[in-house]
């Protein structure tokens, strides 16, 4: 089988195109698809909610989000992975014969005939095939989605594979916040409290966030907040 980039292939220049903006839409695709909202969201909102400033750095809470979603997301994809391995890769064994969803596309020719060449427009067109776990997936949390409350939005009108995918942003949007809200809830309380407190004895002029901050970070930590947090997301 020719493989997509091969010279000679007669699609290699459309091929090279595509490839290159699919590259480029590469972290819009797994920021929408991959749950990197939801634990950007819980993250981002657990270090405002600590009063900790700019403690860890936003860039480091982005990156954790982004190995968390990584990790979620990749018993799905490796599978299909495996599945285009060989589209990048020229294959010239006679003895054997890649299985292709798409019907005859890609086959590997027996025979030693020319083989077929192949488009990566083809192969795109055919993606629920090649990432069905990916697919399912997102299916299941648009189940899910619609049995939590009704949307405005028709999400199982039509076979437009994108849908399933705008049902899970929204369910990863919605329990970000859900356990966001959560979260920060239980630290306010903590600033209420002391504020309370030193508002009772005589000290409203001293800043709560001062001895609130040291024992927000203590509960968090002697509670082994980390294992409940991921415990909680489903890491």
């Amino acid at each position: 089988m020719l493989s997509l980039l091969s010279p000679d292939n007669a699609y290699v220049g459309i091929n090279l195109v595509v490839i290159l903006c699919l590259v480029l839409l590469a972290a819009v695709f797994f920021i929408c698809f991959s749950g990197f909202i939801k634990y950007s969201i819980v993250l981002n909102i657990l270090k405002n909610a600590m009063g900790t400033q700019q403690i860890p750095p936003t860039i480091v809470v982005n990156l954790l989000a982004g190995l968390l979603a990584l990790s979620s997301i990749w018993v799905f994809v490796s599978p299909g992975i495996e599945r285009i391995k060989p589209y990048f890769s020229d294959s010239s064994e006679n003895s054997e014969l890649i299985i292709d969803p798409i019907g005859g596309i890609g086959l590997d020719n027996i025979n030693g005939e020319q083989p077929s060449e192949v488009t990566l427009y083809q192969l795109i067109s055919n993606i629920d095939q090649y990432f069905p776990e990916l697919l399912k997936e997102a299916e299941r949390k648009t189940e899910e989605l619609e049995s939590l409350f009704t949307l405005p939005i028709d999400l199982k009108g039509d076979a437009n594979i994108f849908k399933p995918f705008l049902g899970a942003i929204i369910l990863d949007l919605y329990k970000g916040f859900e356990l966001g809200i959560k979260l920060y809830m239980i630290f306010v309380s903590i600033d209420f409290l002391i504020a309370v407190i030193l508002s009772g004895v005589g000290m409203s002029m001293l800043s709560p966030t001062v001895i609130s901050t040291p024992i927000k970070l203590a509960v968090f930590y002697f509670s082994d907040g980390w294992t409940i947090l991921f415990n909680t997301l489903g890491v």
